[in-house]
């Protein structure tokens, strides 16, 4: 009977410790996985990224712009690569700049260009709106150095015709302004982000190259295509609450800029069941915005040349940042033909319009200068 009931306690404390012990190890699995799903939240990861290097679009050096002048000044000593086509760069470029197309820019850098070795990148393009936004999906990698050629080629030259900043100048919806201010009446859960990445700065790549591959067209809009319905869409008006009580588009709710778009702040007021449309002054600012807003998973588009492309006269006396025909038009030199300058033939990297997918090399480094550049609305 004793050996009975030694043997019954064995087996019965046997059985306590491998239930206990199934069950240590069950939790353990369920935390791991728990752990586990936690790690692949990609859209935390990312959001933890843009707060640890740096929270750029709220920078004060966004929508990361450099003048005509500084470029003109410095043009031996930057990086300049002119992304519009290939007929528009022939006609005429900056000396030293480099034809690359939008697509291939992060490739292009990544791959054949140490851009930590200039002072300056400089993107140009037609008006300063698709160099600003490729320009800031390159700062969310990592190229802090790179700016757009504030106001592109329409500010560069008196020569580059058609002006296409001048063409689009209008005043044509000032009379239906109002003053009214908007709030945004909900608060929506952030886009989920998947790339099947692991990691903040490899799904923020992922992102990025996604973003621009697609090209500037889809993230940008007409006013007149907005003003057709401007109910189906929320519109952010990025400027200042003094320009803002001036005058705005109907419904636009106003986002202060580089302190709106956080995370703790108006971001999580961007809706997720409608296009959002962000307009600044020029539509340099707002194209920033933009590509930022796009690879955080929302539809986004940037008004084409912002307030210039409604309400031109009524802005001129906002600040000194609005786009001036007079003024902001220089004359500088242009340079005709494939070859990037009159002093060397290098081959040109491949654009769209071109069937080599060749690139061409970076000129040597020269001295450096001091930085510069910033701007926006």
């Amino acid at each position: 009977m004793k050996q009975f009931n030694l043997l019954l306690t064995i087996i019965i404390a046997g059985s306590l410790f491998f239930l206990s012990s199934c069950g240590n190890k069950q939790t353990e699995k369920e935390a791991s996985q728990q752990d586990s799903s936690s790690n692949l939240n990609e859209t935390a990861q990312l959001y933890d990224f843009i707060q640890k290097s740096g929270d750029i679009i709220n920078s004060e050096q966004a929508p990361f712009l450099v003048p005509a002048a500084d470029v003109w000044e410095n043009k031996s000593n930057y990086l300049i690569l002119d992304i519009r086509d290939t007929s528009e760069y022939e006609a005429g470029h900056i000396d030293g700049a480099i034809l690359v197309n939008p697509k291939n820019l992060i490739d292009y850098l990544d791959k054949s260009v140490n851009t930590s070795a200039y002072e300056k990148v400089v993107i140009a393009c037609h008006t300063g709106q698709t160099a600003s936004y490729y320009t800031t999906l390159l700062h969310l990698i990592g190229h802090s150095n790179v700016y757009a050629l504030k106001f592109g080629m329409s500010g560069w030259s008196k020569k580059i015709t058609p002006n296409k900043i001048v063409d689009n100048i209008s005043d044509k919806y000032t009379s239906i302004l109002e003053k009214t201010s908007y709030t945004s009446p909900k608060t929506y859960d952030f886009p989920q982000i998947t790339t099947n990445e692991i990691g903040g700065y490899s799904i923020m790549l992922n992102r990025a190259k996604t973003i621009a591959g697609e090209g500037f067209d889809p993230a940008r809009i007409k006013v007149d295509t907005l003003m057709k319905n401007p109910a189906n869409y929320y519109i952010v008006n990025y400027w200042p609450s003094q320009h803002y009580n001036k005058g705005h588009l109907p419904g636009a709710i106003m986002f202060e800029p580089k302190k709106s778009f956080s995370k703790d702040k108006m971001l999580k007021n961007l809706p997720t069941d409608k296009p959002i449309v962000v307009y600044c002054l020029s539509g340099q600012t707002s194209a920033s915005v933009v590509a930022y807003l796009r690879v955080l998973g929302y539809n986004a588009q940037s008004l084409s040349f912002g307030a210039s492309g409604f309400m031109h006269n009524f802005t001129q006396s906002f600040n000194d940042k609005v786009f001036t025909p007079s003024r902001d038009i220089a004359d500088y030199e242009l340079v005709e033909g494939m070859n990037p300058s009159l002093k060397t033939a290098t081959t040109v990297a491949g654009n769209t319009s071109q069937a080599t997918d060749k690139e061409s090399k970076a000129p040597p480094v020269k001295k450096k200068q001091k930085a510069g550049g910033g701007g926006g609305c």
